[in-house]
């Protein structure tokens, strides 16, 4: 049996990766839940910020959409005042009349020179000709000579704005514009606003048409769209695109034949709720869509007001669109690069944690130990003390009992130890005693039960299926008689040694205690430094 393997040293590398472990797993958990935590607060916030955002964005075109109308109708109230649809009608003019369409022409031209946002404002008769034309180019507003002017009644602006009674405004839709049935180059996005002129009798004679520079409103949505990660887009009511801060190319892509290029194909989250009529949000697995509704709603359009009213609801029908990728699947990952010094910081301090942990058990451990050894051993001779050989034996036996493997109990008391200690000294009766349990451990082997009960007695447990008890005696007596012992202490030592049979000599090992010390007495009795060996009660 090993000396004392109940109670091995502490192992303290396996409880030290064991404490990391642990404290490590409790670290990552409460890291990853933070993390999970920030995410959606992270998430709320965004929502509540393109909320915000859009909001300000929507504001803002209907109060430039609201203000060009009202540019509009201005400029109708300025022609209908001057009676100019009289005065371009009649074929010579007095002075007093050509002074009048003077003022009105260099008025309009003010206007278009102050406002800077027209590309044309233009009086068109009834007939569907050009009366009046104000361009609006590099910074510079100019009258176009009368030999320039063209006949616009095939233009369906145009023919829609003859249509209209009093009170009514006609907003085209938002598009490209086209000269001579081509794309002007460079691109000018454009919203043409048609006001009718009815003169005192109630007789249509005309209408004032602005051609609003839409890249104006564009440019100025751009200065909210300061943040890369967020895509932002303008769509019309069929989902095409009219602005996009990623992907500029496809912006009035309809104009070039993509007319299926639409909000709805190229982000699939949102082809169930785009086409609706309210603001809302959405939370979806390829991220956050913030949808707001500009423009008309069915029959209500914020661009009326004061007896105005506009008639074509769907070409400014409008949805803002902002997109924010969602995080999540690599968030942890985020946040981890962006706390890495906070985070390695705490990991040393879970291997410090971890490491004083270790040190503290293996400390008690090791205290807890020492005190069973000096419970349990003998200090002298390092072997089982009697009550540990009373404790342990018993084990021994009864799993001997259990295998059906024999086993054997022998005592051993040295011999005229009295006269070694009187003759050489106590130092040297130690010397003697350690020499004797040297002697134990080389010839029972460390599997034996080996102890010394006290002052000069010892006592073995040998149990194996070959118990072979007169050879491990024999070489003990050898041992014992160590030539280099006697050249070096010059001490002859001897034992006498008894030994009892288990269980035929006894069942427990009070009874077979008994029986190996009968045994021991009795080579004492036959001249001592022998041995004697029990196989059954009645041979002692």
């Amino acid at each position: 049996m090993p000396f004392l393997e109940h109670s091995k040293p502490y192992p303290f590398y396996p409880r030290f990766f064991l404490f990391l472990s642990i404290l490590l797993t409790a670290f990552t958990l409460i890291v990853y839940t933070h993390s999970q935590v920030r995410f959606q607060a992270d998430k709320e916030k965004v929502l509540v910020q393109q909320e915000l955002s859009l909001s300000a964005q929507k504001h803002y075109i209907h109060n430039a959409m609201q203000a060009v109308v009202r540019d509009a109708t201005f400029v109708a109230d300025m022609a209908t005042f001057s009676h100019i649809d009289a005065l371009y009608a009649k074929p010579s003019l007095t002075p007093s009349e050509q002074q009048t369409l003077r003022n009105f022409e260099q008025d309009v031209q003010a206007f278009s020179q102050r406002s800077g946002m027209y590309d044309q404002v233009r009086f068109i008769d009834a007939d569907g000709r050009e009366q009046l034309r104000v361009n609006y180019t590099d910074e510079h507003a100019y009258q176009v000579a009368k030999a320039k002017l063209q006949n616009k009644a095939g233009r369906y602006y145009v023919q829609e704005g003859l249509a209209l009674i009093p009170g009514e405004v006609y907003i085209s839709p938002l598009d490209l514009n086209i000269e001579h049935n081509e794309i002007e180059l460079p691109h000018k996005p454009m919203i043409r606003i048609v006001v009718p002129i009815y003169n005192t009798m109630n007789l249509r004679v005309g209408i004032v048409v602005l051609n609003y520079l839409a890249q104006y409103m564009i440019d100025e949505l751009r200065l909210f769209h300061r943040d890369d990660s967020i895509e932002y887009m303008l769509v019309n009511h069929n989902g095409q695109f009219l602005y996009h801060s990623h992907l500029p190319e496809y912006e009035f892509a309809f104009m070039f034949g993509h007319d299926g290029l639409t909000v709805d194909q190229v982000y699939p989250g949102i082809s169930d709720t785009i086409y609706g009529k309210q603001d809302l949000q959405l939370d979806s697995e390829e991220g956050i869509y913030t949808i707001s509704t500009i423009g008309a709603v069915d029959r209500i359009n914020p661009y009326c007001f004061d007896g105005q009213h506009v008639t074509e609801n769907t070409s400014t029908s409008w949805r803002l669109v902002s997109f924010v990728k969602n995080p999540s699947q690599h968030y942890f990952w985020l946040y981890v690069q962006s706390n890495t010094v906070i985070l390695l910081f705490a990991a040393g301090l879970m291997v410090l944690l971890a490491y004083v942990a270790a040190s503290y058990c293996r400390a008690k451990r090791n205290e807890e130990h020492n005190l069973y050894v000096m419970a349990h051993s003998d200090e002298l001779t390092q072997l089982h003390n009697r009550l540990s050989f009373f404790k342990h034996g018993k084990a021994v036996l009864d799993e001997a009992l259990k295998s059906r493997q024999p086993a054997g109990l022998l005592f051993i008391d040295l011999d005229d130890f009295k006269y070694i200690n009187d003759t050489y000294g106590h130092q040297a009766g130690d010397q003697v005693l350690r020499h004797v349990a040297t002697c134990m451990r080389k010839s029972f082997g460390e599997q034996a039960l080996l102890c010394r009960l006290g002052g000069d007695e010892f006592a073995v447990i040998v149990a194996g299926e070959c118990l072979a008890v007169d050879q491990l005696v024999t070489a003990f007596f050898t041992a014992l008689r160590d030539p280099d012992w006697l050249h070096t202490m010059g001490i002859p030592v001897s034992a006498s040694v008894g030994g009892a049979l288990f269980p035929a000599c006894g069942d427990n090992l009070d009874t077979l205690t008994h029986q190996a010390d009968l045994a021991m007495y009795c080579t004492k009795r036959a001249g001592k430094g022998g041995f004697v060996w029990l196989t059954s009660p009645k041979d002692a």
